[in-house]
């Protein structure tokens, strides 16, 4: 039996005539070349896969939708911050006082302590740095730190203490974030002072800059700086006032400048004013510059 002619579209095989038997085992390696040959061309040809109706996730939208949710959650935390519920102000690891009796230095029964203001200083994308104050005087910074889709209590620092019921200081405080180490304001200053309740002792001003690193980590930058002063023999008194150059590149310097407040009785003697530069070196803010009325300091 002859074997017909192959006829391949598209292949580079000329048949003139049948093939003699002789030559069979010839026509069918013929036959699986171009098979070959054909089934190579459909294996080569690119495949096209139509994306008119691929979404791809955009990473950027994640982030941001991930960081609002967090904020979120922090401020619904602060709400219950200020609110003095117990449960949730252990996760700053504040503790306020009960009058348990006390009375005031009038006579009238004493109130118990109470949150009187909670401020997020700073905040990263892992943790927070929120600063307490209550009515009594006492001043906690706190931070929390993103845990398991919440907010957890990480680390504490006492500010002031030893205010109590019937015994409550009267407390001037100010703090403010700031941008040191980097463009971040990852650094809360805070400045205080505080009077006793009998108006004889007085702790400060003082100046504390605090850093907030990853993890809710808090690492003091500089503790208990001179803010002003109060001479307790004439009530002369001396204010202090940070700035911070945000157009310098950062690690920026902090400046503290002291000028006279309330001046004391007639023909005593103003205070200078004083301008001291603070930088940071190493792990701490250190004074490197310090001037009065204008000349370097000794």
């Amino acid at each position: 039996m002859e074997i017909p002619p192959l006829v391949a579209s598209g292949a580079n095989l000329n048949v003139a005539s049948p093939p003699p038997r002789s030559n069979a085992r010839a026509v069918a390696i013929a036959c699986l070349s171009v098979c070959a040959s054909a089934c190579a061309a459909v294996v080569s040809r690119p495949t096209v896969t139509s994306t008119a109706n691929v979404s791809v996730p955009d990473a950027g939208a994640a982030v941001v939708a991930n960081r609002s949710a967090r904020r979120s959650a922090l401020d619904q935390w602060v709400l219950r911050w200020r609110s003095g519920e117990p449960g949730a102000l252990l996760a700053l690891d504040v503790r306020l006082a009960a009058t348990e009796g006390a009375r005031e230095l009038s006579g009238e029964p004493a109130a118990d302590e109470r949150v009187a203001n909670v401020t997020v200083l700073a905040w990263r994308d892992d943790s927070a740095m929120v600063l307490t104050r209550s009515s009594c005087g006492n001043v906690w910074l706190s931070s929390v730190r993103w845990s398991d889709g919440n907010w957890a209590r990480a680390e504490s620092i006492v500010v002031v203490d030893g205010q109590h019921p019937g015994r409550c200081g009267q407390l001037e405080l100010r703090a403010q974030p700031v941008a040191l180490s980097s463009d971040a304001r990852d650094e809360a200053a805070i400045t205080w002072s505080l009077q006793d309740v009998t108006g004889e002792s007085v702790r400060g001003p003082f100046l504390d800059v605090v850093q907030l690193r990853t993890a809710g980590h808090m690492h003091p930058l500089l503790h208990h700086a001179p803010f002003g002063s109060v001479d307790d023999m004439t009530g002369a008194t001396t204010v202090g006032v940070i700035s911070v150059v945000d157009d310098l590149p950062a690690p920026r310097p902090l400046v503290v400048s002291i000028h006279a407040g309330r001046r004391g009785p007639p023909g005593s003697q103003p205070s200078p004013d004083v301008e001291r530069t603070y930088r940071i070196r190493g792990d701490a803010l250190v004074l490197t510059h310090e001037s009065r009325d204008g000349a370097d300091a000794p």
